[in-house]
């Protein structure tokens, strides 16, 4: 198997990871909709609930479009990998690679953090609006810590997903330098 079809396969099975990712997460959101719908009928909830909702499925049409792209077209984009990651003398198959794997696990990272990020940001402004419309109790904290923690962890995730895909380059040559072979 050559680098190109390898790389075409790794990008399909990242599609399909992504998609499958997607999919996983939809049966909590639509709980967690349908929960929130049937507390009361107060309005700041119930906007609440429909602004998270097109957020979250805002999100979830963006990355399902990212997946069927990897699936459909991984021949294009696993070129132009390639072909970006290949030197001019047409050697460095393995290097080569590598970069392409650490580019595709970062870009898995960066859509996973940025589905956790845009599924926190949704949280936090739900239990804004359900704290915000109980005044008669102590005030609550502006961000739970479930929330807080989820958000921090889905930031690093993201910018570790960026680090990858850009400095994938560099990640390659230092584990050839590891490892002691030429990149």
């Amino acid at each position: 198997m050559d680098s190109r079809s390898l790389s075409a396969l790794i990008v399909r099975i990242l599609g399909v990871i992504i998609i499958i990712n997607v999919i996983g997460l939809v049966p909590g959101l639509v709980r967690d909709y349908l929960a929130l719908r049937g507390v009361g009928n107060d309005a700041a909830r119930m906007d609440a609930a429909q602004q998270n909702a097109v957020i979250v499925s805002a999100l979830m049409v963006a990355e399902i479009s990212i997946g069927l792209a990897l699936i459909y077209f991984p021949k294009s984009i696993a070129n132009r990998m390639v072909s970006a990651a290949m030197p001019a003398e047409g050697g460095g198959g393995f290097a080569a690679l590598q970069r392409i794997c650490f580019s595709t696990l970062g870009l898995y990272w960066m859509v996973a953090g940025l589905n956790g990020l845009a599924f926190g940001y949704a949280k936090f402004k739900l239990y804004y609006a359900v704290t915000e419309s109980v005044p008669g109790y102590a005030k609550l904290p502006v961000l739970d810590p479930d929330t807080f923690a989820g958000l921090i962890t889905d930031g690093l995730t993201f910018a570790l997903g960026l680090i990858l895909l850009l400095g994938s380059r560099g990640f390659a040559g230092l584990l050839a330098r590891i490892r002691g072979y030429d990149a």
